[in-house]
């Protein structure tokens, strides 16, 4: 009866054991569950807008951000390394440099800067003027480092193409504005500014998100503008013979 008895015990124990590991991974199995529920939102942010581009892709968003620093070179760069300093995005390349604090404080302010300057008839001309120095280079290092990666640095291709597509950006938006400025009146300098401020805030999320879709947007809104211009251009000139 003693080693029946001491037999039992024995299995009693280790179907006990057994159930104790069986309830501890279930335990770990519910921890990870909630874990993964109360991640932070960010994270799948981040999985979505950091999806591997391909080149063609790559391309398109270089293109687009050099588009935008033609028009909003320090909004560019602030919302660019804002959006990466909080992990809502993962900057490819060598955009990470945005990141930087001092970049963020210096590119922050001028942004606020640009934002009244912008919007003062005849003042923004000269503003304009003076950033032909900024927003092309702004451009040209977007999309170089857009393109570049650690190793090889910036892309020459993408210095190239940037550098092109903000000075189209820039001549664009300078031309309009200084012929907006030959009325008198400042509510168009308000309406165009502020349509240009609503076109890179529009334009800047979008870029990691649908780079092709919003290189196609930008097209469309540069071209729409060109015809506008031109327009006016041919009706001064008519009011101008007579």
């Amino acid at each position: 009866m003693t080693k029946r008895g001491s037999g039992v015990d024995t299995r009693l124990r280790f179907r006990s054991g057994v159930a104790l590991i069986a309830r501890a991974a279930h335990t770990v199995k519910i921890c990870r569950c909630v874990q993964d529920d109360v991640r932070p939102p960010e994270t799948a942010a981040r999985r979505r807008y950091t999806s591997v581009m391909n080149e063609p892709q790559l391309y398109a968003l270089a293109v687009a951000l050099a588009w935008i620093a033609g028009v909003r070179a320090y909004l560019a760069v602030f919302a660019i390394g804002l959006a990466g300093l909080t992990g809502w995005i993962s900057l490819p390349g060598e955009l990470a440099l945005c990141q930087s604090p001092w970049v963020l404080g210096i590119s922050g302010v001028l942004t606020l800067v640009e934002f009244s300057t912008d919007k003062i008839p005849g003042v923004d001309s000269g503003w304009d003027l003076l950033q032909t120095l900024v927003r092309i280079p702004a451009g040209a290092f977007l999309a170089g480092a857009a393109l570049g990666d650690a190793e090889t640095g910036l892309s020459t291709a993408g210095l190239f193409s940037g550098a092109a597509a903000a000075f189209s950006a820039h001549a664009l938006k300078s031309g309009a504005r200084a012929l907006i400025n030959t009325s008198p009146e400042p509510l168009s300098n308000w309406i165009a500014s502020g349509s240009e401020d609503g076109v890179a805030l529009i334009a800047l999320p979008l870029a990691f998100a649908y780079p092709w879709l919003t290189l196609g947007f930008l097209i469309a809104s540069s071209l729409l503008l060109l015809f506008t211009v031109l327009w006016v251009l041919r009706r001064l000139v008519r009011v101008a013979k007579r």
